[in-house]
């Protein structure tokens, strides 16, 4: 698995002219301007805009309707009554390519000292034990050294603010997007702290007891733009999927991945989402939010990935989601309250926020972590299973719109993952 025969040039001048040189060459396959694209969230929260941002203990237990209706509200997706039938199996793995994620938020088990080159077990993030923290050598001879918490991919020169030149083994988040995505998929449940993930095993009731259920695997290939919006690079995509599908082949349980962005085949795309599929990962994209029934996304338009448009509380699709028959199923998108951070207010990662965002990127954890159920509950099912019990198990939206098969229902996913 690899991208051994691709290569990313940074060029200066006209970029058409030298991309027309090396198409005309006959030893290139081809040459192709790589796509960056936009993530697909649309902050809305009032705390995300104003200055300044509560810290957690005022956040801890907030006065918000957003979140509790996404998980078990009417048209939720009814985690509360799937985890009478399954919490999550801490074998399993579930990948975030995206902004990072700030893995010493404390719903997503904070401790002390906690980092790459120091980790800690008991938290929802997903660590490389082969890899021996902090020793300068690659120790599983995956090609990447002291990976313990996953991969940060992002090399950029132009265009980026907050950690853009280093690819390097600390996959912590520089925009927010990331963080917000972890914890609607596990931030860790019944344990006095904030929120509920849909995938996170309600543990002891103490907040210092250790996390069970699901991990996270982490790893950055998106950054902050010089004009404040999030952007992911389809090469630091492409390595970041062939980095899963290596990881899967050697035995780590990855059994979905979150693509809560945008996308194009560039960069080598195609052939890296082949790669991971061909691992049995199931891979899950955001519809977009265009608020169009076509769309440009590469990955949407994947046959073998599974789309996903947002919903609100009462069922109808969100304003800017798309729909259409390149939809293939539905889950809550608009307010939806998890763990967030604010890497420009908070350099000592002293804070753990929580924040409402909506966009079609909230909605597409929401099945990832349901994969991540059905992976627990019964580990022979194959992506393609995954796929279909997902698509199947569903409850009516609310509305003409057509947005795929109807907005998912982990409970109903569990209970036929026999």
């Amino acid at each position: 698995v690899g991208l051994a025969t691709y290569h990313r040039v940074t060029i200066t001048g006209t970029v058409d002219s030298v991309i027309a040189l090396f198409n005309a060459n006959p030893l290139v396959d081809h040459a192709e301007k790589i796509g960056v694209h936009r993530l697909d969230v649309i902050p809305n929260d009032p705390y995300y805009s104003t200055d300044p941002i509560p810290s957690w203990p005022l956040a801890a237990n907030p006065p918000y309707p957003g979140h509790t209706w996404a998980l078990w509200g009417t048209y939720g997706v009814h985690a509360q009554q799937a985890w009478d039938v399954e919490t999550g199996d801490s074998t399993v793995v579930l990948a975030i390519p995206d902004t990072g994620v700030r893995y010493g938020h404390i719903d997503l088990g904070f401790k002390e000292p906690w980092g790459p080159t120091n980790p800690q077990a008991g938290t929802a993030i997903w660590v490389n034990w082969v890899e021996i923290p902090n020793n300068s050598i690659d120790d599983d001879a995956n090609g990447f050294v002291d990976d313990t918490l996953g991969w940060d991919f992002v090399n950029e020169t132009t265009g980026c603010i907050n950690d853009c030149l280093t690819p390097d083994n600390d996959p912590d988040d520089v925009y927010l997007h990331g963080t917000h995505i972890a914890g609607t998929i596990a931030a860790i449940s019944n344990n006095k702290r904030h929120v509920t993930g849909v995938a996170a095993k309600p543990e002891t009731g103490n907040a210092n007891a250790p996390h069970t259920g699901i991990k996270l695997m982490v790893l950055r290939m998106g950054y902050k733009g010089t004009d404040g919006n999030g952007y992911v690079d389809m090469s630091y995509a492409a390595q970041a999927f062939n980095y899963i599908a290596l990881m899967k082949s050697r035995g780590v349980n990855v059994a979905a991945v979150n693509c809560s962005w945008g996308s194009s085949n560039t960069g080598g795309m195609a052939a890296a989402t082949d790669a991971l599929i061909a691992q049995d990962v199931l891979v899950v994209v955001s519809a977009g939010n265009s608020g169009r029934s076509t769309t440009t996304s590469y990955l949407v338009n994947r046959t073998d990935v599974l789309s996903v448009a947002a919903t609100t509380i009462y069922g109808t699709k969100a304003s800017f989601s798309n729909y259409g028959v390149l939809v293939d199923v539905a889950a809550p998108g608009l307010d939806i309250l998890s763990t967030i951070y604010y890497p420009n207010f908070d350099s000592s990662h002293r804070n753990h926020w929580l924040s409402h965002l909506s966009g079609t990127s909230m909605a597409s954890p929401h099945i990832v972590a349901i994969a991540g159920l059905l992976e627990s509950c019964n580990p022979a099912l194959t992506g393609p299973q995954k796929f279909t019990k997902i698509i199947a198990n569903v409850n009516p939206a609310v509305g003409s719109f057509y947005i795929g098969s109807g907005i998912a229902d982990a409970n109903k996913a569990v209970l036929s993952c026999g």
